[in-house]
């Protein structure tokens, strides 16, 4: 994958177009890696990696921008700034895939966007209820009543025996 990779991005430096479509040649490049690697790698964007995925994606964007920069290294000036700007986009998605929280717990899971709507729906009902039970006087002044009590008894506790 890193082979075909550098070949392609060998020959975007090559190429006689003005820098700019060079790098942005480059930089989809790039994305397209990432994105590939991520697909390969069950790291979507409606859920959180796990932390072997995340780790196996860390250690495929190291070593491909280890080789990037090789490359960069020994191009002429002209090509050697494409290099540098597909080394730029690697080092920004290695950053993005660390801010990613890497969560092992739903790894069995193969669904993760039903499970969220179903929970939408739960938090939803459950504020509902929590409305309800707000606008009713009597839970207010249960809970009032429940306070004060509480407050009585902690003042009974903290004050001296008297003898």
């Amino acid at each position: 994958m890193n082979v075909a990779f550098l070949t392609k991005l060998s020959r975007i430096a090559d190429e006689a177009a003005p820098d700019t479509g060079q790098a942005a040649g480059a930089t989809a490049l790039v994305d397209a890696y990432r994105h590939q690697l991520f697909g390969c790698l069950g790291i979507g964007s409606s859920r959180r990696p796990t932390l072997l995925a995340k780790d196996e994606a860390k250690n495929a964007l190291d070593d491909l921008r280890l080789k990037v920069l090789r490359a960069e290294l020994d191009a002429p000036a002209g090509a050697a700034a494409i290099y540098l700007a597909a080394r730029q986009r690697i080092e920004l998605a290695r950053r993005v895939l660390e801010l990613c929280i890497a969560d092992d717990r739903d790894s069995g899971l193969q669904e993760f966007a039903g499970r969220d709507r179903n929970a939408r729906r739960d938090d939803a009902r459950i504020l509902a209820g929590m409305r309800g039970r707000l606008r009713d006087r009597r839970a207010f002044l249960t809970s009032w009543e429940a306070i004060r009590q509480s407050r009585d008894l902690l003042a009974r506790c903290a004050a001296p025996p008297a003898d």
